[in-house]
């Protein structure tokens, strides 16, 4: 148990590609939020949820935040929940990782670093979730926030996670050299083909098995 560090879940996405809530989606015979509940519930103390229709998941009786920007992305989300957050260390999920598993997540909060923001590069992607988020992040996210949300450099848009990249040093956990590493756990669930394919898969292989 990882009694320093709170874990947050992100899911204020719009889902616009999925056409409904994807948290809310049904694998396995419970809902995408839940899986990713279950992986965090026996690795940290502390679970907030970040969302922007809290009436849908109060079913899972975990401290709600809304975003303080709204229609900024996931910089808000994080934004909104570091700010809620009691510890200074805080690993950051994503709900549409339903193959993400326990071991993973485990080895991102189990790193030790002195960076405000480590991540994990996977099939050559810097990957943002799950990641390790410091509270101390919070001035830079509020800097990143109040301005408006135009092009930025190399057409990234300021309010893009890229854009936190940008402007912190990170620590980057290599996935291809851990052993436990499957592509497969960075599967992001965006629309009906990927939720097709979860679905078509053997039950074990779903919801952060290992």
């Amino acid at each position: 148990m990882h009694e320093d560090i709170t874990a947050i879940i992100l899911a204020g996405g719009k889902s616009s590609r999925m056409g409904s809530d994807k948290a809310l989606l049904q694998i396995g015979g419970r809902t995408v939020i839940e899986g990713v509940v279950g992986l965090l519930q026996s690795l940290f103390p502390e679970i907030l949820l970040s969302v922007n229709s809290p009436l849908a998941y109060e079913f899972l009786h975990l401290p709600l935040v809304q975003d303080v920007y709204r229609s900024a992305g996931p910089l808000a989300g994080i934004h909104a929940a570091l700010r809620e957050s009691a510890n200074e260390k805080n690993l950051i999920i994503s709900c549409d990782l339903p193959l993400m598993s326990r071991e993973m997540i485990d080895v991102v909060a189990s790193r030790p670093t002195d960076k405000a923001l480590l991540i994990v590069r996977a099939a050559g992607y810097l990957q943002p979730f799950p990641g390790l988020y410091r509270r101390s992040l919070l001035p830079l996210l509020e800097d990143l926030l109040r301005e408006p949300a135009g092009l930025q450099g190399v057409g990234r848009r300021r309010h893009a996670i890229h854009a936190l990249y940008d402007r912190v040093e990170i620590e980057i956990i290599e996935a291809g050299d851990l052993p436990l590493y499957r592509a497969e756990l960075f599967f992001n669930l965006n629309n009906q083909n990927d939720y097709q394919a979860i679905l078509n898969r053997p039950a074990s292989l779903s919801l952060g098995s290992t």
